[in-house]
């Protein structure tokens, strides 16, 4: 081929490295042949070189890049001249080499144009793919043709049921082509709210996380490009040498100069100030649209939304003014650009609008005129009546998050109602965290016999922790051979209960080799406790890149020396991660500093924390505050294998063996080991002698480290004169 041959010349003039390099951009700049594509509800069209016409800077716009302040929308200078970043080498290396790439910063901090700029120069003539939703997205990975960009600005819009998950992503990132990229563009907020996921009541349970936010744990950190709204040094000088004026105009702003070029601080302003009817409507209406975002609403709002909800943004005086301007016009005045740059809505087709991305996270810091309000119940109560079942599942997510689990919950029962697997799955977890398990069994068990897999994990884990394991296994097994890492990571937490710690880690394993970050600090804390404290570091240490903050615990965990791990813990503290205060209350309590050891305990058990608990219960024995002590380790038994196995001892240690046998017998139900050798010596002691062999010998073929000497300890300890030998 022509163009092999010219590559090769490159190779021998330039050598080395470089001609490696402009091998890579050579072969990327090749022009596509024709591929047929079926198009859907998706816009495609082909790249165009990089001296565009005046219509490609329309479908830049199109793509999502913002015009500059004092641009004529759709004219050439609508978009200022580039500045480059200083991550845009990283940028162009991950786009070349194909397979996924997200920026994510502030809103407006310029994350799309250096995306349409890094792609503008490598993938010059292949088609770009920009789906307009989560359906269409599949319809692409369906088709998957070559040489192709596929566009996923504002990536949130294609998360959640239905949307981007592993599959999915395995489909359009294969590590044998190349030739697809996708490039994908999220805010901060966003990125972080998503990190936030509840767990089925403790935390050994797998995460109630949607797919997609499942997936954004898994990727590749490296693939994450930070953008900031602040330029560096070297940065600003690149501006200062531009021939701009929009570009120099910005550098001597306050803000950043992202949101400076794009007229973020003047939004901000005209939703804010001003005077007259149109203003209050206008500002009513950009306010309900706001709302609906915090709301979990992703999509365009449609008109006849915002005329319910308006109203109830103005304030009384003016509700009551019959010589209001219309809906129409307030939209009107809402849409208009600001400095010939963004508006406060973006108008799109079928009469909907999108608030702001700049508004939206200015209002999640408190600025605005709704900064410091939570969402009105109103606007819950209208999403839930328009919203599809999607919808509904993604709303009820920000009410949860937005601490208003009375609102999650009622909008999860209506998709759940409607049969939608992951509203069922997200009742259903609900139900069973507030202690209402039996109903929130039969929802988690209705989501599964729809087809929902992730639900595997956690109807898995309510019913081991019950003490049905047989079923428990049957269901892990079946979610982790169907590649769900939830189901395994739960699975390995039965193995590791039984003392079958070998198959633990293979499936904990192949669950952290996906880059899941739980897997990776389970398997960190199971090589830890093998003393392979080396790779459990490499591990702790992965997962902490990942973003997982339990990983920076772990990771301190792993340095064994407290001096070295408490700086570590601090960090992960900082965060909100329980484990790592309580380890901080350990190395306290090691030191002899009890009371403060006893605060941190004390509010993490307030939360609900099994771990919290059980270290409290310990302390308050230590200090001899017996019966609080036995308040604090009942609660905790409740939900975990080793509280029951304490709690049995105790019951034991003080001669009421009904008690004793009642709490060994759960925690053995739940494969717990240690409690099979217990109950074993209990029910020795209680005359029933075949039973108590058969759960030994359960304990020993389980693994658990010499059962029979543990055995004979404890049989002694409990033993009566009146016993039958």
């Amino acid at each position: 081929m022509p163009q092999l041959e010219r590559a090769s010349q490159l190779m021998g003039i330039v050598g080395g490295f470089a001609g490696l390099l402009a091998l890579v951009v050579e072969l990327l700049q090749l022009r596509a042949e024709s591929v047929p594509v079926r198009r859907g509800s998706a816009v495609l069209f082909d790249l165009v070189d990089y001296a565009v016409p005046v219509d490609a800077a329309l479908d830049q716009i199109r793509l999502g890049v913002k015009p500059a302040v004092g641009s004529r929308l759709g004219a050439a200078s609508a978009l200022p001249t580039y500045v480059e970043r200083d991550f845009d080498g990283d940028l162009r290396w991950l786009i070349a080499q194909g397979g996924f790439v997200c920026l994510h910063g502030p809103a407006a901090s310029g994350k799309t144009r250096s995306a349409v700029e890094a792609v503008r120069s490598l993938r010059r003539g292949h088609r770009l793919f920009a789906p307009d939703g989560p359906a269409a997205l599949r319809t692409f990975a369906e088709v998957r043709p070559s040489n192709a960009v596929v566009w996923l600005d504002d990536l949130e819009r294609f998360l959640g049921p239905g949307g981007l998950d592993t599959p999915l992503f395995q489909r359009l990132c294969s590590p044998s082509h190349h030739d697809v990229v996708v490039i994908a563009t999220i805010r901060d907020a966003e990125l972080s709210r998503r990190a936030e996921v509840p767990r089925l009541r403790d935390h050994d349970a797998p995460e109630a996380a949607d797919m997609g936010a499942r997936l954004l744990a898994q990727i590749d950190r490296r693939r994450l490009i930070a953008v900031s709204s602040h330029l560096t040094e070297a940065e600003r000088d690149r501006a200062r040498s531009v021939a701009d004026d929009a570009v120099r105009d910005a550098l001597g702003g306050e803000y950043g100069f992202g949101e400076s070029l794009a007229a973020g601080p003047a939004l901000l302003e005209r939703w804010s100030f001003g005077e007259g009817a149109l203003f209050e409507v206008g500002r009513a209406v950009i306010s309900a649209a706001v709302d609906c975002r915090r709301a979990g609403w992703v999509d365009p709002v449609p008109s006849s939304v915002l005329e319910a909800l308006h109203s109830g943004y103005l304030h009384q005086s003016w509700r009551k003014r019959g010589d209001l301007p219309s809906l129409d016009a307030a939209l009107e005045w809402a849409s208009r650009p600001v400095m010939g740059a963004s508006s406060c809505l973006l108008p799109l087709v079928g009469r909907t609008y999108q608030a702001s991305d700049y508004l939206h996270d200015r209002t999640a810091v408190g600025d605005g005129p709704i900064g410091s309000a939570q969402v009105p119940d109103e606007v819950w109560r209208v999403l839930s009546e328009v919203a599809d079942d999607d919808q509904l599942v993604r709303i009820g997510l920000a009410a949860d998050q937005a601490q208003r689990p009375d609102i999650g919950e009622r909008t999860w029962r209506i998709g759940a109602d409607r049969g939608h697997p992951w509203a069922m799955m997200k009742l259903g977890m609900r139900l069973a965290s507030i202690g209402r398990v039996d109903e929130g069994e039969q929802w988690l068990r209705r989501s599964v016999d729809a087809g929902c897999t992730p639900t595997l994990g956690p109807l898995g884990y309510l019913l081991m922790s019950r003490g049905e394991t047989g079923e428990a296994e049957l269901l892990l097994r079946q979610g982790a051979a169907a590649g769900d890492v939830g189901s395994m990571t739960t699975l390995a937490l039965l193995q590791r209960r039984t003392g079958a710690d070998s198959e633990a880690e293979h499936w904990l394993r192949q669950a952290a080799n996906t880059g899941y970050p739980m897997a990776m600090v389970r398997l960190a804390s199971l090589l830890s406790e093998r003393d392979a404290v080396d790779e459990a570091a490499q591990w702790a240490k992965r997962a902490s890149d990942a973003g997982d903050p339990e990983g920076l615990t772990m990771l301190a965990i792993s340095q064994r020396e407290p001096d070295r791990a408490e700086p570590l813990l601090r960090r992960a503290a900082d965060t909100g991660q329980a484990r790592a205060s309580l380890g901080l209350a350990a190395i306290y309590a090691d030191r002899g500093e009890f009371p403060r050891a006893e605060r941190i305990a004390r509010k993490v058990a307030d939360t609900g924390d099994v771990m919290g608990m059980w270290m409290l219960h310990r302390l308050l024995l230590h200090r001899g505050e017996t019966a609080e002590a036995e308040r604090w380790l009942q609660r905790a038994a409740q939900y975990d294998p080793a509280a029951m196995t304490a709690l049995g001892r105790r019951f034991g240690d003080q001669g009421d063996f009904h008690h004793a046998e009642v709490w060994m017998r759960r925690a053995a139900d739940a494969q717990y080991g240690t409690a099979m050798v217990f109950l074993s010596a209990i029910l020795i002691s209680l005359g029933k002698i075949e039973e108590a062999d058969q759960w030994l010998r359960r304990a020993e073929s389980a693994g658990i480290p010499d059962a029979t000497s543990l055995f004979a300890t404890y049989r002694k300890a409990v033993s009566k004169p009146t016993d039958r030998q």
